[in-house]
């Protein structure tokens, strides 16, 4: 058997309505801990169809979710636009993607899987995920100049 077909990574994909993928997002990356690493991801200006990543490391998660809850709109409207917080102890990182789908890389799901299921939730392994389906981002300049907008308050780095 092929090492490259048999590796499993730990993850949960999630998908949610506008009004709760937000809120989602925090709740599950309250799990992280108090410090996290954060990452910005963009493609605003890209014709390569890659992405350029902006990040802070060891940064206070409630002071991160503060800001990133200022630029809700940004976040969550924009198909150019993706944060990953990630824990710096250990595997663990919860990603609300460009496509607006919430994945959460961790060896223990159930916690996660646990906050789902109280933003009312429910597993379907049928869903078939915007990544996995021919489909467009859309964004437009207003976005691109409140993505710089936001790496300069988070004090990001190109990287």
């Amino acid at each position: 058997m092929n090492a490259a077909r048999s590796l499993r990574v730990p993850a949960l994909a999630i998908a949610a309505d506008r009004a709760r993928v937000f809120p989602l997002f925090l709740a599950l990356a309250a799990e992280l801990g108090s410090r996290v690493d954060a990452v910005l991801e963009t493609s605003h200006f890209r014709s390569d169809g890659k992405h350029r990543d902006f990040r802070r490391l060891d940064v206070d998660r409630v002071g991160v979710a503060a800001y990133l809850s200022e630029f809700e709109d940004l976040i969550v409207d924009d198909g150019c636009t993706g944060v990953a917080l990630i824990a710096p102890r250990g595997p663990c990182e919860v990603q609300l993607d460009e496509h607006k789908t919430i994945v959460v890389y961790a060896p223990r799901r159930k916690p996660f899987a646990d906050i789902c299921r109280k933003f009312g939730l429910v597993r379907n392994d049928r869903l078939a995920l915007v990544s996995e389906v021919r489909h467009v981002h859309r964004s437009h300049a207003e976005f691109a100049v409140m993505f710089r907008d936001l790496t300069r308050r988070l004090r990001m780095t190109r990287g």
